[in-house]
C-alpha cells in the first residue's frame, strides 16, 4: 500500500530556536463550540514552540475559511536584544 501524502508540514522558526512569547490574538466567527459567541473579542495567550513557520498551506486555510484565531500586530515599543551575550 502507497503511504499518503504529507499534507501540511510546518517548518523551524526563522530564528531557529524555541520560542515562547505573549502574543495578542483576535478571534474571529466560527462554529467552534470552544470559540461560540467570542466573534470580535482580542486577548492575550502564550505562544510556546519550536515550530511553526507556514511551508504552503496557510494561504489555502484562509482561503477555505478555516482560520478563526489570528495574532493581531502589535505596534514595537521597545526592542530587546536576541541575548544577553549580544546585548554587551
Amino acid at each position: 500500500m502507497d503511504e499518503p501524502e504529507q499534507g501540511v508540514f510546518l517548518n523551524h522558526n526563522d530564528s531557529g530556536r524555541f520560542e515562547c512569547r505573549y502574543v495578542t490574538v483576535c478571534v474571529y466567527d466560527s462554529p467552534s463550540i470552544m470559540l461560540k459567541g467570542m466573534a470580535g473579542s482580542v486577548f492575550g495567550m502564550w505562544s510556546a514552540h519550536g515550530e511553526g513557520r507556514d511551508v504552503g498551506c496557510l494561504q489555502t486555510l484562509i482561503r477555505g475559511d478555516c482560520v478563526k484565531l489570528r495574532f493581531k500586530k502589535a505596534q514595537l515599543i521597545v526592542q530587546l536584544p536576541l541575548s544577553y551575550e549580544r546585548s554587551l
